[in-house]
C-alpha cells in the first residue's frame, strides 16, 4: 500500500530544479554548503522537511537560500 507524498514532495524538485539551474551535481552543492552529499539527497528526495522548525533544519535551507538565491518563504510556497 502506498502511504502517498512525504511533507517535502513538493518543494524538492524546486531544490533539484535550482540545483540544475546553477549546473551543480549534489556533491557540487555539498561542497559549497559544508553538507554532505547525503543531506542533499535526502533533502533533494523530501527527507528534510522546508516546515520543520528545528534549527537543523532551519540552517540547512538557510544554506540552500543563499547558495541558489531563493528564499525560503518562496520554497515554502512553491512546495504547497
Amino acid at each position: 500500500m502506498s502511504r502517498g507524498p512525504s511533507k517535502g514532495y513538493n518543494y524538492r524538485y524546486e531544490l533539484i530544479r535550482a540545483r540544475r539551474a546553477e549546473g551543480l551535481t549534489q556533491k557540487e552543492v555539498a561542497m559549497k554548503t559544508l553538507y554532505s552529499p547525503q543531506s542533499i539527497s535526502q533533502a533533494e528526495r523530501g527527507k528534510i522537511y522546508l516546515n520543520d522548525d528545528t534549527e537543523a533544519s532551519k540552517a540547512f535551507f538557510m544554506a540552500m537560500e543563499n547558495l541558489y538565491g531563493i528564499p525560503r518563504e518562496i520554497l515554502r510556497k512553491r512546495g504547497r
